[in-house]
């Protein structure tokens, strides 16, 4: 085997090894951001449900006073 296709089998491996960890770190970064996705959404959500409930509350109050404003006026 002469160098040049030694050479050439080198740089063949060096490419299939270089595209095997572009493939393993694509999937890795696919992996970490549906984790992301999966954490942004469950904050969303909790913020939402927060804010849900603090608006009951509010419209709680707000159902009080206008009662007293009716039973008082």
């Amino acid at each position: 085997m002469s160098n040049l296709e030694s050479n050439v089998k080198s740089v063949e491996a060096n490419v299939k090894s270089l595209y095997e960890t572009a493939r393993e770190l694509a999937v890795g970064l696919g992996k970490l951001g549906k984790s992301w996705i999966r954490y942004g959404l469950s904050v969303g959500e909790s913020s939402v449900q927060a804010s849900a409930h603090t608006l009951d509350e509010v419209a709680a109050a707000l159902r009080k006073a206008a009662e007293r404003v009716r039973t008082d006026g």
